[in-house]
Formats: C-alpha cells, structure tokens, sequence
C-alpha cells in the first residue's frame, strides 16, 4: 500500500544502508487517519512523528539492499586479459606459432625420441594414421 495519498510533500534520502524520508502528512490526516494508520502497518520499516512549524512531519526508514562487487568476476577476467596479453607477446615475438590448436601436437611431435607411433600421448591425441604419415615423410625432427 502506498503511503503517498496521506503526505503533501516528501524528500527521500538514501543512505548507505537505508533509505530515509522526511514527510510531511496531510492536514486530513495528522490524527493520524485510521487509513494512514493501516498503511504504516504494512512499512517495512520503522517510522517516527515530528511536530513541526509547517506540520506534523512523519519520517520513516527502511533498509534497502545495496548488492555485492563481483570481485571474483573482475579477477577472472583480469587473468584472462594476462593470459591472452602473454600468448598474444609470445606470438609476435616468433616464440609461439599463431596457429594455437596445434601447439601441444606440435611440441610431443618434436619432443619425442621415437617413432610418433609409438607415443601413448600423441597416439591418443592424433589419429594413427596421421602418425604414421609424419613417420614415413619424417616431419618435425
């Protein structure tokens, strides 16, 4: 229920956890009215009264809710732009080739002492055939 058919004016307030309003009530209902009554019931927060020159103010105060930094979020992403900032170093600088789904197959095929064939990785990541292929030719020695 609103309280805004019982005040003349108001001014709001917020604060860092709550929000404050200076009211001031209207004249037909300064008893206070049995309507404003059941109204403030329903104010989910608290509320005191103050005689003033102009009239009888009412001022209430309810918490509100001021929702959380997502911290974990900004770290995330600052990681993300290091990582990407680092790879993307690596590939100018000729350290990383710029194709990147190649980068593991290529560094076990270079790493390896052996036919390609015979490395569990490699034979897991590639197809055999495909092994065999840079066995026979003799590629990434």
């Amino acid at each position: 229920m609103s309280l805004t058919p019982y005040l003349r004016s108001w001014r709001t307030t917020p604060l860092h956890d709550r929000e404050v309003i200076d009211a001031l009530v209207d004249r037909a209902h300064e008893a206070p009215s049995g309507e404003l009554t059941a109204a403030l019931r329903e104010w989910p927060g608290s509320y005191y009264w103050s005689e003033e020159v102009d009239g009888l103010h009412l001022v209430l105060t309810r918490p509100t809710y001021k929702p959380r930094e997502a911290w974990a979020v900004h770290a995330l992403l600052l990681v993300g732009a290091l990582i990407t900032m680092t790879i993307a170093g690596g590939v100018f600088a000729g350290v990383l080739t710029g194709d990147i789904t190649g980068w593991t197959v290529r560094g076990l095929l270079r790493a390896r002492s052996g036919p390609a064939v015979e490395d569990a990785e490699l034979v897991r990541l590639v197809p055999r055939a495909v092994l065999e292929y840079i066995d026979r030719e003799g590629l990434y020695r």
